[in-house]
């Protein structure tokens, strides 16, 4: 019955701000985890060609380490590239993969303060990520509804507003 009530409000809290961080306690490890209820997925309507963000959260400062990408449909293997972000009103920023080279799809970007600082505010209408192994990219609008992301992923880590799910 416990685990059926935390569902529904974890389901209930997830709905009502999709993205908002997730506080996870691992009584019997006595860890703290921290990610994020939902990822981003920006991908064509076949959904096999694109990629999926999300963030690791730093324990000790409760900030954005690292945005983490998967890739899909963009050559085999994965090495160096970048991901381009363009935000309302024509800003835009460019973060460089740092993972290395793997044939899983992972990347990872960390962005700096003056890119973290855009992303915390402003909405993002375009994004662009490149396999700096092939060179092939995936470029797309966002979806309206997908814009303020990390404007309220962000804001649920800033504020400790998280929804706690205990293990």
């Amino acid at each position: 019955m416990k685990r059926a009530i935390l569902l529904l409000v974890v389901v209930l809290g997830i709905n009502a701000n999709a993205q908002q961080i997730v506080k996870y306690v691992d009584s019997m490890e006595d860890k703290v985890y921290y990610y994020q209820s939902e990822k981003m997925l920006v991908a064509n309507e076949a959904k096999d060609k694109g990629f999926v963000l999300a963030i690791s959260v730093n324990n000790k400062t409760m900030q954005m380490n690292t945005i983490m990408g998967t890739i899909v449909g963009l050559g085999n293997c994965i090495e160096d590239g970048n991901l381009i972000i363009l935000f309302e009103g024509g800003d835009r920023i460019t973060i460089t993969n740092w993972k290395d080279f793997n044939c899983d799809g992972e990347t990872y970007y960390n962005p700096t303060s003056g890119q973290l600082k855009l992303l915390k505010t402003k909405k993002i209408v375009k994004m662009r990520v490149t396999n700096g192994r092939t060179y092939e990219s995936y470029t797309k609008d966002i979806e309206e509804e997908d814009q303020s992301y990390f404007i309220n992923l962000l804001a649920s880590l800033d504020s400790g507003d998280f929804i706690e799910v205990t293990e």
